[in-house]
């Protein structure tokens, strides 16, 4: 029985912190969506511009997936500690 607790607490943490990164995510991508992207010189190819964009959001993505990460990982230390 405390198990399936702490799995379902495990479970809310989880996709309430999904939730927060998707908030953050869409957030940010109105910042990145109002670039000014006449200031980069023409001789750049829409696939550069396309492929800046698309760093910017993988490296917003991997450092809140990364933040997750360890705060589950701190959590289930945590956890296994008080057993």
């Amino acid at each position: 029985m405390f198990l399936t607790i702490i799995e379902i607490i495990l479970w809310l943490i989880l996709i309430s912190s999904s939730g927060i990164i998707i908030f953050v995510l869409i957030s940010k991508f109105s910042l990145v969506a109002n670039l000014d992207l006449e200031k980069i010189p023409k001789e750049k190819t829409i696939k550069t511009k396309k492929q800046l964009l698309q760093k910017r959001l993988y490296k917003t993505i991997n450092e809140q997936i990364f933040s997750l990460k360890n705060k589950l990982i701190a959590l289930k230390n945590k956890l296994k500690k008080r057993q």
